[in-house]
């Protein structure tokens, strides 16, 4: 007979991310310090080494951050909140440190319930959708239905983490009282009425 497993072996996701951020703030560190020239020039071959270390870390940073969110879990979605907020403001500042740019002016503001999960919802998008041959980013906001709907294109699922990125999204959509919708490659659809005051299409390039 084989074993039962055993479920006190099943680190938690808090503990493990807390775990990883000592040695990933070490990596981080000296990757900065040899960046600085600290220790040195650096030949042709070290400085891509270096890159893509640094390229690693951050990658890795992001994963964490998406494990430790998703420990806390997206909170409730609220549509009746107060103070509502525009959402193409939110999104060009939440994609912009993974290297996004907006491909024209910013559109007419939507307007959406102020909810604490905004962000988290929109990296958590990006960690499932985010693939290395991604070159655009699509957010709809459909002022009928109230969804809100994120596209990447070209899309090849498996070239990165949007694995792990799809898991969360499952998973966290349902804490909060949302449902998320993957079926269309490339696709993730959030279904929730988040539209308050009209649509919203944006995109993004890079």
């Amino acid at each position: 007979m084989p074993a039962e497993p055993d479920a006190a072996a099943v680190v938690p996701v808090a503990l493990l991310a807390h775990a990883l951020r000592t040695p990933l703030n070490l990596v981080e560190g000296n990757a900065l310090l040899l960046a600085t020239g600290a220790a040195g020039p650096l030949d042709d071959v070290a400085r891509q080494a270096l890159l893509d270390l640094r390229l690693a870390a951050h990658g890795l940073t992001r994963v964490l951050g998406l494990l430790e969110q998703s420990a806390r879990g997206l909170p409730p979605f609220d549509g009746a909140a107060a103070a509502p907020v525009a959402l193409c403001r939110l999104a060009d500042r939440v994609v912009r440190p993974f290297g996004w740019q907006p491909l024209a002016a910013a559109a007419p503001p939507a307007w959406v319930a102020g909810w604490a999960g905004w962000e988290p919802l929109l990296q958590l998008s990006l960690a499932a959708l985010d693939e290395r041959g991604t070159s655009r980013l699509h957010l709809e906001l459909d002022a009928t239905s109230g969804h809100l709907d994120v596209r990447a294109e070209p899309y090849a699922a498996g070239s990165g983490d949007t694995a792990l990125g799809a898991w969360l999204a499952e998973r966290m959509a349902r804490a909060a009282g949302l449902r998320v919708c993957g079926a269309v490659p490339g696709r993730l659809r959030w279904r929730g009425p988040f539209a308050r005051h009209g649509a919203m299409m944006r995109s993004w390039c890079r």
